[in-house]
């Protein structure tokens, strides 16, 4: 009766074992190149889109004008993607900050004084202590936002970059920013 328990400990249960962590390990390796296929493939729709708005912004003039970012209209083109994205409505009445360190990035401020965050990157404004890492943030590109939505924000911080002394070499040209809303200071989160 013991052999036949050792048997079973020695042979059967370590091949199982075996085969577990082989299953969990091919199952990693698929989900990870499922993850970076996709990942790539949006990559290459958001080309796409920007190739089609482009092309559309040339052959209509009246668009071109529509989607123009100016002095006056720059506070309800940041609205709007908020709106489009966050599915909220906060009525950005000022842009609080603008700079181009630790990667380019304005803060508007909207009505009841939450911090609407636009930036190109995530690590690097969490790392540098400018928005805290339990924040939700969202994409903004020609898939979650209007096709306009990175030019119209590109557009906005090269207006702005004047006003904030910050240099405009600063803005690379990206596909996709980012947005968080942050409650007000002080307030429950």
């Amino acid at each position: 009766m013991t052999e036949g328990y050792a048997v079973l400990w020695l042979g059967v249960l370590p091949g199982f074992l075996s085969l577990g962590l082989a299953i969990a390990w091919a199952a990693e390796r698929i989900h990870g190149a499922i993850r970076r296929a996709a990942g790539e493939r949006r990559e290459r729709m958001l080309r796409r889109l920007d190739l089609l708005a482009e092309r559309r912004l040339r052959q209509e003039p009246d668009l071109a004008r529509a989607v123009e970012v100016n002095t006056e209209n720059y506070l309800q083109r940041l609205e709007q993607i908020v709106l489009d994205v966050a599915v909220a409505t906060p009525g950005i009445d000022q842009v609080l900050r603008l700079g181009d360190r630790p990667c380019p990035h304005l803060v508007g401020l909207d009505y009841a004084f939450q911090e609407c965050v636009f930036a190109l990157d995530v690590q690097a404004m969490v790392a540098a202590g400018q928005v805290p890492r339990e924040v939700r943030w969202q994409r903004v590109d020609a898939l979650t936002a209007s096709p306009f939505a990175v030019r119209t924000l590109e557009a906005a911080y090269r207006l702005l970059a004047v006003r904030y002394g910050v240099p405009d070499a600063a803005l690379p040209h990206r596909s996709t920013w980012y947005l968080a809303i942050m409650p007000p200071k002080g307030g429950k989160r």
